[in-house]
């Protein structure tokens, strides 16, 4: 089972995420000051292992340019840009250079958002 926390304003279509309905827990509202959008909506996942890599597949075209979301279990963490995935192990090692190096330079993310992605089950 993988978790993963997709921020609705990250998304340039939400309605995609009426499609992952059978996978919703929760959603968190959070007030973010001095964002671009001060209150975020963060919706929380469960997706079985056999179809993590079809939902996140269907979601890599809908996330605007800056934003990032992942899915992790206690193996495996998935980095999702803007038409692009990253498979890596959760524990983060050197693999995960290549990632941070790909959102910061393409994705033009902030570098410590992507040293520090959580994966706490």
């Amino acid at each position: 089972m993988y978790i993963s926390e997709i921020i609705e304003e990250s998304l340039k279509n939400k309605e995609v995420l009426k499609n992952l309905g059978r996978y919703f827990v929760s959603t968190r509202i959070e007030e973010i000051e001095g964002d671009e959008y001060p209150i975020w909506h963060t919706n929380k996942y469960s997706i079985n292992e056999d179809e993590i890599e079809k939902v996140l597949d269907s979601l890599k075209y809908e996330i605007k340019k800056t934003w990032y979301l992942h899915a992790y279990n206690d193996k495996n963490l998935y980095v999702v840009f803007p038409g692009k995935i990253f498979k890596l192990p959760a524990k983060k090692d050197s693999s995960h250079d290549e990632m941070i190096e790909y959102g910061v330079n393409v994705a033009r993310m902030d570098r410590h958002y992507l040293e520090n992605i959580p994966v706490d089950l």
